[in-house]
This record gives structure tokens, C-alpha cells and sequence, in this order.
């Protein structure tokens, strides 16, 4: 009360603080009298408009704030969306107004943000939060996208096609090439709203997150190990053969988060080289000589 009230920032009740549009009316006012964008440096000399308030910087910065949450504007410096707080606002910023997305949208694309890239999001949608919402989405998606298309052009080759595996991996890497960085934050939102999830949030996570390790696990398996598994029909080595292969084939259909890929390969390659040994013929004993 002591701030709000003599701010003209909120009639403070009983209850709760009911807020007032004294600022945003007079904002919007000055934006139309002088048109161009609204600036931090803007607004400070608009406050002081038709009369000084007197009002010390970090005064001054909250009912920036304010009006910014009001008016469903965020922050941009030269390079995109800037880091506000109080104190730390810059006369050369601009308060771009934003278009906010449906709760409903935004409510599933912060779940997914957050199954997908461990990206948390606000439960309220705002300028500010879509802001970083958004820029968080894009930085876990440009740190994964090189990776998953790596991955999947791996598993193509070994993979058979509509195996599990495969679906989730082209998935990710459809999703992510869709979050282009230049993308505007609420088409982030959309984007990962309507996103195709061919098999699980969950596959998808793992498939990400254990991409190097699968990658390098398929360039240094022994494929021409496996090959010859193929080729063994003498019973009973050629079950034995097939158990394995099933075993492979298994991991290779399956997603990560049912079968880690590394290790299936590791325990199939040490069984068939311990099968091979088997079959290798043993040397006879050498009789000596009369």
C-alpha cells in the first residue's frame, strides 16, 4: 500500500490490490502523440509528464514493469529479447508489444518444453515469460539438432524401417528443425504445440539425450560380427546364432528408454564372439612319436 496506492499502480482492499490503468492510459497517450517504438528512455520522460514526479530510478523501473505486464510488452535490445529487472533497465530498449498465445497452448507446449529439454515455463503466460520461455526452447533445441540428425542417419542404415526407434528419431529431428532461431517466441509456442510425437514425449527425451552415446556405440560395433551370425546353420550353434541376432534386433526396434542401444550392442557382440570361439575347431593332440 505504501507504493501501489501513491504509484497510482494499484487501489489496494482488504482482499487484494486492484490494478489501475492511470499509467498504461497515459502511456498509450504519449505512444500516440509520438509515435515511433516505445523506449525505456521513453517512458522514464513520460513519467515526468505533465508534472516531475520525482521518482528515483529503481520507482522508476517498477512501474516500467508494470506497465510492460499490463500491456503484454517485452524487452528487446539490439540482439532480441534482453534480461530486464529492476535496476538493470536500459534507456535504449524497446517494449514490443506481444501477441500471447491460448492457456490451453501454452499450457502443453511449457509440458512438452519441459519432457523434452528440461525447459521449465511459467504458469503465467506474459511478455516477459514468453520471452524466456521461448529463448530457453531455442537454445536446447540448437544444442540438440546436430546430434539427433547425426543419430538418425545412423540408424538408418541399420534400423529396420517403421521400427519404433526410427519414428521417434525422425520426430526429433523434425521438431527441431521446425524451432528455427529467428523464429518469434509465440510461434515457438505453436510449433511445440501442434509438434508430431510419433511414439512418447519420454522416447523422444532419451533418444536426444543418449544420442552420442548410441552414435558412437554404432560406429565401432562389429557389424561384420553379426553378419557372419547369419551364415551358421550346424545345430545347436545356429539357435544360439538366432537368439542372438533376435536379441540385436530387439534393441535396434525398440526406443532408448526401453532398450539402452549401447549396451544391447556391447552384450551381443561379446556373445557372438564367445559363440564364434566355440565353433572354432579345437587343435588335436599330437601323438608322439613310436
Amino acid at each position: 500500500r505504501p507504493l501501489l496506492e501513491p504509484l497510482r499502480l494499484a487501489h489496494v482492499t482488504e482482499q487484494f490490490p486492484v490494478p489501475m490503468r492511470d499509467w498504461p492510459d497515459h502511456f498509450d497517450r504519449k505512444e500516440h502523440e509520438h509515435g515511433g517504438p516505445v523506449t525505456v528512455g521513453k517512458l522514464r520522460d513520460w513519467i515526468n509528464e505533465p508534472k516531475r514526479m520525482g521518482l528515483p530510478a529503481d520507482l522508476q523501473d517498477l512501474v516500467i514493469f508494470i506497465y510492460a505486464a499490463q500491456s503484454n510488452r517485452s524487452f528487446r535490445d539490439a540482439y532480441g529479447p534482453a534480461d530486464p529487472g529492476i535496476g538493470r533497465l536500459r534507456d535504449e530498449w524497446k517494449l514490443e508489444q506481444q501477441e500471447l498465445p491460448p492457456q490451453a497452448s501454452w499450457d502443453n507446449a511449457g509440458e512438452r518444453a519441459g519432457k523434452l529439454f528440461g525447459v521449465t515455463a511459467s504458469n503465467l503466460c506474459s511478455a516477459t515469460n514468453l520471452d524466456k520461455f521461448a529463448a530457453d526452447v531455442l537454445k536446447a533445441a540448437e544444442e540438440r539438432r546436430a546430434k539427433a540428425r547425426q543419430l538418425l542417419t545412423a540408424l538408418q542404415r541399420v534400423v529396420p524401417a517403421g521400427a519404433d526407434r526410427l519414428k521417434t528419431a525422425g520426430a526429433c529431428v523434425r521438431l527441431l528443425d521446425t524451432l528455427d532461431a529467428k523464429l518469434k517466441p509465440i510461434e515457438v509456442v505453436r510449433r511445440l504445440d501442434v509438434a508430431e510425437i510419433a511414439t512418447s514425449l519420454e522416447a523422444m527425451d532419451r533418444s536426444m539425450h543418449f544420442a552420442p552415446a548410441v552414435i558412437t556405440s554404432l560406429e565401432h560395433a562389429n557389424w561384420a560380427l553379426f553378419e557372419g551370425l547369419k551364415g551358421i546353420t550346424a545345430e545347436p550353434h545356429a539357435a544360439a546364432a538366432r537368439q542372438i541376432l533376435g536379441r540385436l534386433d530387439e534393441g535396434l526396434r525398440h526406443d532408448e528408454y526401453v532398450h539402452h542401444l549401447s549396451d544391447r550392442l556391447r552384450e551381443c557382440g561379446s556373445d557372438a564372439a564367445r559363440l564364434l570361439v566355440e565353433m572354432a575347431p579345437k587343435p588335436q593332440p599330437q601323438l608322439e612319436p613310436k
